[in-house]
């Protein structure tokens, strides 16, 4: 995904600013605007390009006093729309604009835009294109594309700029070589490797059911007869021999893309790019290659049957001789869309490191067991080729090449009875030189024995597959360590998580040979840890007397092995059963290790245990059914009663002057999910902390803490009635005293290296004079369970495992001591147990029809794990999915069942969290939603977001009830003052990137619908806003259609499992529309966050970082302030100086 910005530049006059205007009000403004319009974003719509997230149009000047501002914008530009409009303009395109971008070292495409098109109305089109914008783009390989524009006539306004987020999407640069009028190598090879993986059956050409696989999986929709000619034709014409019977060859496929790009289709060659995972350039994305995939320690990865298929169907394919082996050419044919054979087979100079047949090509049982011990020795190169031979995964709840893998059982006691689960076992091989090590690999391989001795110093590997007594087969992986062995020995970690037994073998003809193992054992004592395998090869010569303390038999015997050491010789035919005994030592450890005296008494006590078992059983089976009987009868209690706030004036309990929060309590068994619901909670208890000291933290994800020099002090001499405030600044995350004569000296500071803390809440249910849980979200996905008082913490999602999308906001579950929900910006809802650790997140497929699970992905909810799943012993609680775009914010119900949460995408929804699922979808008027709040009794909420709109919404009634103007740009928090809300009437604030303070009341009276001409009358002044005209969403000719959302999208076009009643878009004439009681401007930075107590309101701003306290207006106050006529009674600077991010939440103490 690709976030567009849009330096729009050119010479003053030419309408830049105009273009701008009515590219977002969708007409032409003839009004005077402002000489440089603000910055704008606006979200992605229909017609905007699939990889795009939000596109920012920049308006500049080309005054020399604005030249250093001009710089700077074109180096953070992704694109410049280049715009002029007659001779004199155009002239300067190539004597000033295209040299100065030179001059600052952007590159960039730029798109030349010609404007005022309706004031040449006696030049053509064409003639325009090949005077003026033709010579232009031969001279400049800079410029993308050209195109004519009016935006008095509004003409191509919306295509302008959809070139430059085309520019960006699908660059042609990377593709095409317009001098030599070829695609660039490296489009080439990609095309190249794509063919191959389209060849299913790899005969060189693309077969008509092969083109149309290839058309559902780049375009998703099929392949008409009438196209498929077509492009044959066009083929044909200037490749004859490309298109044969059998299909269309390789050198025609590269040609048709090449003729893409020449005629301005380049979207068309990336879109088939990035359906196999291309990025921008022209490499395979990153997460395509190396997917996550962890091991534990003492476990391993094997193939999954999935992916033995794969390969198994990738060699059949592959052998085109059918001689049951791969030859050189095959096997470079097979490994062409990869770098190579991967480098641990150079280094282990595959092919003699598997089986081979008389030819010494490799067969299938070697290319299997190749794969095994890749699999086994280095997983992620195993990922790797996956991606690059073209795996795909039939489960579609694992769509990776992971999919391909599975992850053995750890084992961890190496004496313990019973079998490792494993299928692929690695054992060293060890002896002195001249023992007969190499010639027992080259046994292990079937290959022949030779009498030239050739001392090994460089290791050797040889895998093989050993059928077990039973029919079982494993993959036995056999290693001579040669030079590498001290080190290899030395690793006593790395040699006991990989190594499963150990072969310790001499020549039973030297008598100075076996010696050297009772050495290696005293040198190495944790060999003693694995099991052992004792070997005397050589066996068919003369045996001879070892110059040993202890005879091989006496050594052996010494140590309580289960049997002497195994006389072979690889030139007998039974040597294949040594390699039986090591597996199976492998696979059952117990059977290669010295036998203790308990091994002994352990098959007399195996019988008592075994009767003891079964009387235990019984018993256990009378107490757990008497037991759940005893539960049943505890879940049919009758219920605590619940609060009501209806009828009556609720008690403010704002979260900054709550000492504690009161014990609201409803759970929602009957007809919802207990899982979720609030829990009764004792205060005075002792609350349990976090594990990790922050201040003597080693972790890399936190870089210092800075704790002030008398923060004792300060904490035992503050009041107790005060304020504490917490605030992200840049990397800092700050708590301060306002409470304290020293505001503006935090207690602590904590400095994050990886990531920043975007969000962060305070558990209202936990916290005491001596303790405050807080939960804090960051950029990298990681969240923080932070302790101040005793200055503890504790990591979750920890490197991102259950979701590695940054957190965009974080609430503790009300009345829960140990949840929190956090929200993702990959529109992911996550419930969190600070008490649980987290596990490797793997989504899990419910139990629904098959058509239901199709249509599971359209679903406004998808439950990827639900609070009622029966793995709930790790993180996550639950993971909900409602989007694929960024969740704003969300907020919960008073009555602690309802979730209200608000998306980039302009969406507000409703869902009743405890059942799990969506009730309403409502849309916002323009742009995205920032902002939501609940009125304290639930019966309204309020948003604010994009469209400089605030917005009430009745949840009774399921509809949008008044629309709030007086924002001049997006708003960013919302909040209501319980102070001012009774069962009539309601006051709440807003503030926003207009730097004001905004406070609303309403009532159920004034929530009336007004006249159509009333509302017509009224008419926005923000850039940013739309008209007060309802724009037709299905039509394709104006900038609203093509950058804003979906909005008129009804339930009908839904599948059957869709419950959520989406509500269109209601017109401004049809709702009421309130003006604020008070507007202020409470500085000169944007406020992002706005709270409220019981005589003042706080504010915090976004750059400076000033958490500010105001006074509380005068009842019946309806002026509207323009500056700052009043000073603030505290004003606290969190930041110092400098700008950051400020996310500013209050607790009390």
């Amino acid at each position: 995904m690709a976030t567009v910005r849009i330096c729009v530049c050119g010479d003053e006059g030419t309408g830049k600013s105009s273009l701008i205007t009515s590219l977002v009000k969708g007409v032409f403004v003839t009004n005077k605007i402002q000489p440089i319009l603000p910055q704008i974003t606006i979200p992605p719509t229909i017609g905007t390009p699939e990889n795009v997230t939000t596109t920012t149009v920049v308006d500049t000047s080309a005054l020399p006093q604005e030249r250093s501002n001009l710089a700077r914008e074109i180096r953070k530009s992704n694109v410049i729309l280049l715009v002029y409009s007659d001779h004199y303009s155009y002239e300067r395109v190539a004597l000033f604009w295209l040299p100065y971008f030179r001059s600052l070292g952007v590159n960039v495409p730029v798109v030349l835009c010609a404007n005022k098109s309706d004031l040449a109305a006696d030049h053509s089109e064409a003639q325009v294109i090949e005077e003026e914008m033709l010579p232009l783009m031969a001279e400049f390989k800079e410029i993308d594309s050209c195109i004519r524009t009016s935006a008095r006539e509004h003409r191509n306004v919306n295509e302008a700029f959809f070139l430059c987020q085309k520019a960006v999407t699908h660059p042609i640069a990377p593709l095409f070589d317009s001098k030599e009028s070829a695609l660039k190598p490296a489009a080439v090879a990609a095309l190249q490797r794509i063919f191959y993986l389209s060849d299913k059956d790899r005969d060189g050409y693309l077969s008509d059911k092969e083109l149309e696989d290839f058309q559902m999986r780049c375009f998703e929709k099929p392949l008409s007869e009438e196209d498929l000619v077509h492009i044959k034709e066009t083929i044909q014409k200037t490749h004859p021999t490309s298109v044969a019977p059998s299909g269309i060859d390789c050198r025609g496929f590269i040609h048709l893309n090449k003729m893409y790009a020449e005629k301005g289709r380049h979207e068309t060659v990336w879109i088939i790019l990035r359906a196999f995972q291309y990025t921008d350039n022209l490499s395979l994305q990153e997460s395509f290659l190396h997917p996550r995939f962890e091991v534990p320690p003492y476990a391993s990865a094997e193939l999954s049957p999935e992916g033995y298929r794969f390969f198994v169907n990738l060699f059949l394919l592959s052998d085109k001789d059918n001689d049951g082996g791969l030859n050189d050419a095959e096997l470079a044919s097979l490994f062409a869309p990869t770098p190579g054979l991967p480098a641990s087979w150079a280094d282990g100079s595959f092919p003699s490191s598997t089986v081979r047949n008389e030819a010494g090509h490799v067969t299938l049982q070697g290319w299997l067991a190749q794969w095994s011990m890749t699999t086994f020795t280095s997983p992620k190169t195993t990922l790797e080729y996956l991606a690059y031979l073209g795996f795909e995964s039939s489960d579609r709840s694992n769509p990776s090449t992971t999919a391909a893998l599975k992850v053995t059982r750890p084992r961890k006691r190496r004496k313990r009875p019973g079998r490792v689960g494993r299928n692929v076992v690695l054992g060293h091989v060890l002896g002195p030189p001249g023992s007969g090590k190499s010639a027992l690999l080259d046994a292990f391989l079937a290959r022949g024995f030779s009498t030239t001795y050739h001392p090994t110093i460089q290791p050797r590997t040889a895998v093989n597959t050993v059928e077990l007594p039973g029919g079982k087969q494993c993959y036995l992986i056999l290693d001579e360590l040669g030079e590498l062995e001290p080190a290899i020995l030395e690793n006593q970690v790395k040699l006991l998580d990989q190594c499963d037994v150990i072969v310790y073998t001499y020549d039973s003809s030297d008598p100075d040979s076996f010696a050297y193992i009772p050495e290696l054992r005293s040198k190495y004592p944790h060999l003693e840890e694995l099991p052992s395998v004792f070997v005397a090869l050589k066996a068919d010569l003369d045996r001879t007397t070892q110059r040993a303390e202890y005879q091989p038999h006496e050594y052996t015997a010494m140590l309580n092995m289960p049997s002497s050491p195994l006389h072979v010789s690889v030139t007998w035919s039974s040597m294949q059963e040594v390699f039986v005994h090591i597996a199976e030592a492998a696979m059952e450890p117990s059977t290669a290790f010295p036998r203790s005296e308990e091994d002994v008494e352990g098959k007399w006590m195996a019988w008592g245990i075994a009767l003891g078992a079964v009387v235990c059983a019984g018993a256990a089976a009378v107490m757990i059914w008497r037991r759940g009987l005893t539960t049943s009868k505890m879940t049919c209690t009758s219920q605590p009663p619940s609060t009501s706030f209806r009828g009556a004036r609720r008690k403010p309990q704002p979260s900054c002057d709550c000492p504690n929060a009161p014990n609201i309590w409803r759970q929602a068994v009957a007809d919802g999910n207990p899982a979720l619901a609030a829990i009764p909670t004792k205060d005075g208890l002792k609350r349990r902390k976090p594990k990790n000291n922050i201040i003597k933290s080693s972790s890399s994800f936190v870089s210092r803490v800075i704790t002030h020099e008398a923060s004792s002090k300060r904490l035992n001499d503050r009041n107790p009635d005060g304020l504490f405030a917490f605030a992200n600044i840049n990397r800092a995350f700050q708590w301060l005293d306002l409470s304290s004569k020293n505001k503006e000296e935090p207690l602590a500071k904590i400095l994050f290296t990886k990531a920043h803390m975007l969000t962060h809440d305070i558990n209202e249910l936990t916290k005491s004079p001596s303790h405050i849980d807080i939960a804090m979200g960051s950029s990298a996905g990681d969240i923080i369970w932070y302790e101040p008082i005793s200055q503890k913490y504790a990591r979750i999602n920890k490197n991102g495992v259950v979701s590695n999308s940054p957190v965009t906001h974080i609430k503790w579950i009300p009345g829960s001591e140990n949840m929190f929900m956090a929200a993702h910006a990959n529109g992911q809802l996550v419930v969190y147990d600070k008490e649980k650790e987290d596990a490797l997140f793997t989504p899990e497929i419910s139990n629904h029809s098959a058509e239901a699970m199709k249509a599971s992905s359209r679903l406004p909810l998808q439950v990827l794990k639900s609070v009622n799943s029966r793995n709930q012993k790790t993180n996550p609680v639950a993971l909900w999915k409602l989007a694929n775009q960024k969740i704003s914010q969300f907020a919960f119900s008073p009555d602690q069942r309802h979730l209200a949460v608000v998306l980039e995408d302009g969406s507000l929804r409703v869902m009743d969290y405890l059942k799990e699922e969506v009730l309403d979808i409502f849309r916002s008027y323009y742009g995205g939603l920032i902002c939501v709040c609940w009125s304290p009794d639930g019966k309204y909420i309020v948003t604010g977001g994009q469209d400089d709109l605030v917005t009430i919404w009745s949840f009774p009634e399921r509809k949008i009830v008044a629309r709030c103007q007086g924002h001049n740009s997006w708003v960013s928090t919302v909040a209501f003052d319980p102070w001012r809300c009774d069962e009539r009437t309601y006051r709440f604030g807003s503030v926003g990137d207009d730097c004001r303070l905004l406070l609303w009341d309403f009532s159920v009276g004034m929530l009336h619908r007004p006249r159509a001409h009333q509302a017509s009358a009224r008419q926005r002044t923000s850039m940013i806003a739309s008209n007060t005209q309802h724009f037709n969403r299905h039509r394709a000719d104006s900038a609203s259609n093509r950058m804003r959302s979906d909005s008129q999208r009804t339930a009908d076009t839904y599948n059957d499992y869709d419950s959520a009643v989406r509500h269109p878009v209601e017109p401004r004439a049809r709702t009421a529309l309130l003006p604020p009681i008070m507007s202020k401007i409470v500085g000169d930075d944007p406020i992002c966050w706005l709270g409220f107590q019981e005589d003042s309101i706080m504010t915090s701003s976004l750059e400076e970082g000033h958490i500010r306290t105001w006074d509380r207006p005068r009842e019946g106050i309806n002026d509207s302030y323009n500056g700052n006529t009043s000073s603030p009674a505290i004003s606290t600077s969190a930041a110092g100086s400098g700008s950051g991010i400020a996310d500013s939440a209050m607790g009390s103490l």
